[in-house]
């Protein structure tokens, strides 16, 4: 399980994916725009959906200027 809460830097999704294990869960959340002003470290709308599109969803949240992404790693990995 990786947990990453309220960091920011999208130059490290791809590095967190590859760190999970087949199975392993990511539980990360962020500032978000979505309800909030924008800002240099506010994700935009759906940057969670998409940056972990790989990944199985099993929870999501965005709104009130924080978003947030439960997610599994889908079947077995070469």
């Amino acid at each position: 399980m990786i947990l990453c809460h309220r960091f920011r830097d999208p130059r490290l999704y791809q590095q967190i994916v590859d760190r999970l294990k087949p199975g392993g869960l990511l539980a990360i959340s962020v500032l978000s725009e979505v309800g909030a002003q924008p800002g240099f470290f506010r994700a935009p709308a759906g940057e969670l959906d998409v940056a972990f599109a790989d990944l199985q969803a099993l929870a999501a949240g965005e709104g009130d200027g924080q978003a947030w992404l439960l997610a599994r790693v889908k079947g077995e990995r070469p």
